[in-house]
């Protein structure tokens, strides 16, 4: 099993949002962290190392650490703000 590890920000988007929403959020962190290369994945074009997974409305950016075990979440936002500047 991977461990989830999360940078600042995206650890303040979850705290700021209403309580349906972080449990969403959560929930799909928990699954990345049995299956950090789920079917629904993407690779971002053009990233070195990124990975992309939906949860509802918003977008988790991240990477994967194989020899660590460790999923390091970058960003989490809305699907319409998640690629400026990452």
């Amino acid at each position: 099993m991977y461990k989830i590890e999360l940078k600042r920000e995206p650890e303040k988007f979850i705290r700021k949002q209403a309580r349906k929403i972080q449990i969403q959020l959560i929930s799909a962190l928990r699954q990345l962290q049995k299956n950090p290369r789920p079917k629904q994945t993407k690779k971002l074009a053009g990233m070195d190392d990124l990975y992309r997974v939906r949860a509802g409305n918003y977008r988790i950016v991240y990477t994967i650490q194989d020899k660590k075990l460790l999923v390091l979440i970058v960003k989490i936002a809305h699907r319409k703000e998640v690629y400026k500047n990452l």
